[in-house]
């Protein structure tokens, strides 16, 4: 059953890659360096293994993307909402089925750092209109590609406990979720 979208913020592509296993079980066994920029970080990258690009859809990303990469969250944890000011949007591979989500914020606010006094929490909350939100969830299924709107705050949560991974691909060029959903 497809969840309720409230925002068309996520879709499902046709297209189901032929390979994912493969690339799955390379995940699990390559070493995960720390992530140069955040090394305390749950979160990690290693470049997309171009060796396992057999699938037509992976090959015709190689030709469009500026960045192929394999991501790795740990168990328990949570890739923090967050915009990606790279991109607008990205497609995702799902590998895995399990707890793990994507979703999306809406209404699409985040804490300011406009806090009056930082080493006071509760300050933070006057610059908030609204803390309740409501979210779109990704709904993954392994093996599968998704286009997501990352131009919105969007968070990855991993609630299993054991490592998740997932395809993550950035496009060259500087399209909109909306302009790269109308010609796929």
């Amino acid at each position: 059953m497809e969840p309720m979208k409230t925002y068309d913020t996520w879709c499902k592509t046709k297209h189901k890659c032929t390979n994912y296993d493969e690339i799955l079980s390379y995940a699990k066994q390559t070493e995960w360096p720390e992530w140069k920029k955040r090394p305390s970080s749950t979160i990690r990258y290693v470049n997309f293994p171009i060796h396992l690009l057999e699938d037509s859809l992976l090959k015709n990303l190689q030709g469009v993307c500026s960045k192929m990469s394999l991501m790795r969250i740990e168990g328990n944890s949570i890739f923090r909402e967050h915009i990606d000011t790279s991109r607008k949007c990205g497609f995702n591979l799902c590998l895995h089925d399990g707890d793990f989500h994507t979703i999306i914020l809406h209404p699409d606010i985040m804490f300011e750092n406009k806090f009056e006094n930082k080493n006071d929490p509760s300050s933070q909350w006057q610059f908030i209109e609204n803390i309740g939100v409501t979210f779109d969830k990704v709904n993954n299924e392994p093996g599968n590609f998704y286009l997501i709107n990352t131009s919105m705050k969007h968070a990855v949560i991993n609630f299993s406990q054991e490592p998740r991974y997932s395809g993550f691909f950035t496009l060259k060029y500087d399209i909109t979720y909306k302009e790269m959903k109308e010609l796929i």
